[in-house]
């Protein structure tokens, strides 16, 4: 990976979704192998490339395509018979693009799409870097304080509307541009498409609609001036879908990065609040379909953790919108907010408007809960080094547990769920497990290699130093002396009374 490719990933603020992504990734890959994580190291890079993006529950193309692929050699080459047999009884079961990480470095560009308009909800403090998650949480407007875990638990469906929004009018709210169709593949169909995706209503106009959405939530957001509350409705998303022939999908290069011009309406109606919800019986890899794929695979933490399930009651797309002669309050000039391009702003006017039902809930919960309620919650994990088992319980707070996760990483430690089947997860996903899973108990053990561990030792002639691989004593060393640190932290009784 580039270094300019890792300061723009960086520079998003968008940690969550990223790890969704890539956790969707490892869990995928980890899946065909029937949960075995050292089987991974079997899976070669031709198989991944021929993997990437197909949907074989949906598309025969894609299965009878796999299939020569399988019979040929040239798919999961490094396995038995027996062990691609039962291989490709799972592909065949996955609903979705397969992810890689080539199809997230595309992937990547869409989410930045809606991250520009995600970040203008909030200003990011200059002393500290905080996440676009972190950010819109803390702008729910209670008089309680309320822990960025709790924050999380109570308000994941409204982040979950507000980036789908995000996504469903991205393009139309920002300067960035979708791909262009080629101009020698279906020029009529282009030509009908491209002029019904063009009429819309006016960037500011959809920027009033969002920041209405994001007030009637229990969220304060930007006010622009006194016509800066959006009157009526959003247009009803057309209902439509790309290719319209039912013969036909979507070519499996074309189905990662940005969404193409000529897929529009078809787009728009996907991340509808109604088309998510529904459930098909049968599917094809559409333009929908692939919308919707590539925002669950993003914000599968918020859609699994709040049960956001098709069938299920999604939050509505059209808003009741406060008549104009209402007038905005005053406020502290410390709840100013970020802009919008070209809008005039006074930062210290808030409107205030009625909690949507879920809000209302966390709202009312906050104002009931007792004082050990909003302190954030704790982890347990069990550590195991040499055979010393050791029991801990962690802080579920964002920066804490980062830090603890690339220790764990660092310090070759292999963590597993207290599941029946002793699921591995990446310890990067440590954080987002325990919100999902707040009662759960995760095991960490040392296992040597895990992770190639290398020490710098100094040159003879004092220039630099050299990396030399560490063998198993140094490794279990190393790991016992960082495992020691985090009880010493931990039982610190200043640290309790620090805002992690």
């Amino acid at each position: 990976m580039r270094i300019g490719l890792l300061h723009k990933l960086t520079a998003m603020h968008c940690d969550e979704p990223v790890a969704c992504y890539w956790e969707l990734i490892f869990t995928t890959f980890l899946r065909l192998v029937g949960g075995r994580d050292e089987l991974l190291l079997l899976i070669d890079g031709v198989t991944v490339e021929l993997l990437q993006s197909c949907v074989p529950k949906f598309s025969s193309k894609d299965l009878n395509s796999l299939r020569v692929e399988l019979e040929e050699g040239r798919l999961f080459p490094n396995f038995s018979e027996g062990a691609q047999q039962d291989i490709w009884a799972r592909l065949k079961e996955i609903d979705y693009p397969i992810p890689t990480l080539k199809t997230f470095f595309k992937d990547r560009l869409y989410l930045d799409v809606a991250q520009c308009v995600m970040k203008r909800l909030f200003v990011q403090p200059r002393r500290e870097k905080i996440t676009i998650d972190q950010g819109v949480y803390g702008k729910y407007d209670t008089p309680v304080p309320v822990s960025t875990a709790l924050r999380q638990e109570w308000l994941g469906s409204d982040l979950l509307e507000f980036w789908r929004f995000s996504f469903q009018y991205g393009f139309e709210m920002t300067d960035h541009q979708r791909l262009k169709w080629p101009t020698d593949a279906d020029p009529e169909d282009m030509l009908g498409r491209r002029s019904s995706g063009l009429f819309f209503l006016p960037k500011q106009e959809i920027w009033r609609h969002f920041f209405t959405l994001v007030r009637a939530r229990g969220f304060q957001a930007p006010v622009t001036d006194d016509t800066s509350f959006a009157t009526g409705e959003l247009p009803s998303p057309r209902v439509c879908e790309y290719p319209e022939d039912l013969a036909e999908e979507i070519e499996v290069a074309k189905r990662c990065g940005k969404p193409y011009s000529n897929t529009v309406e078809a787009d728009r109606f996907a991340l509808s609040a109604e088309s998510l919800r529904q459930s098909q019986a049968s599917v094809r890899v559409t333009a929908g379909f692939l919308r919707q794929s590539v925002f669950k695979a993003f914000f599968g933490y918020l859609w699994n953790s709040n049960s956001q399930t098709p069938g299920g009651d999604p939050p509505d797309d059209n808003i009741e919108v406060p008549h104009r002669d209402e007038s905005p309050t005053r406020a502290d000039d410390d709840r100013a907010m970020m802009a919008t391009d070209g809008m005039d702003v006074d930062p210290g006017s808030l409107r205030p408007s009625p909690l949507a039902t879920s809000a209302a809930r966390a709202h009312n919960a906050v104002v009931t809960a007792s004082p050990a309620d909003i302190l954030p919650p704790f982890g347990v994990m069990t550590m195991t080094v040499g055979g010393n088992t050791r029991r801990l319980d962690l802080p579920i707070h964002y920066s804490f547990m980062n830090d603890f996760s690339t220790g764990l990483f660092n310090n070759n430690f292999n963590v597993q769920t207290d599941e029946r089947d002793k699921r591995s997860i990446s310890p990067y996903t440590c954080y987002t497990h325990y919100l999902h899973n707040p009662l759960s108990v995760l095991h960490a053990e040392f296992r040597q290699n895990e992770h190639t561990t290398y020490a710098i030792a100094p040159s003879q002639n004092g220039a630099g130093g050299k990396r030399k691989m560490l063998d198993k004593g140094q490794q279990m060393a190393r790991a016992e002396i960082w495992l020691q640190e985090q009880i010493a932290w931990l039982w610190d009784p200043r640290n309790g009374d620090e805002e992690l």
